[in-house]
């Protein structure tokens, strides 16, 4: 294998998937990849975690919602870590404002450069590592 055969390969790779949740237990077990920007068909920007799953396919897990923003930065997973991400569902804060609940667990020792991840709410760009 010479020095550019892993690039050659990744050539013939499937672009990632969006990795879909719809209820509460939904989970996404796999090894992070790499922080990235995703743009919606509305020209909306959002962070987007490629993950490897556990059959080798890459995922992309669009991070829309502010509670999912949080544990990620949280967690702080960096490439080659063991990621799992679960969908909670719906809650209601001690305030009474409804948000999609999320928990994110790695198996990272330290922390990576995940305080880039907060644009979103406030409109502000952020910046992949």
């Amino acid at each position: 294998m010479t020095g550019w055969d892993d690039l050659a390969a990744a050539l013939d790779q499937d672009p990632p998937t969006s990795w879909q949740w719809s209820a509460p237990g939904d989970t996404l077990l796999g090894t992070f990849v790499r922080l990235d920007r995703g743009t919606t068909r509305t020209g909306d920007t959002y962070p987007v975690a490629i993950v490897r799953d556990q059959d080798g396919t890459l995922r992309r897990l669009w991070v829309f919602h502010a509670a999912l923003r949080q544990q990620l930065r949280d967690a702080r997973p960096a490439p080659g870590d063991r990621l799992g991400v679960r969908y909670l569902g719906e809650r209601e804060s001690g305030e009474g404002r409804r948000y999609h609940a999320w928990r994110v667990v790695t198996d990272r020792q330290d922390g990576a450069a995940w305080d880039q991840l907060d644009a979103g709410d406030d409109g502000e760009e952020w910046a992949p590592f």
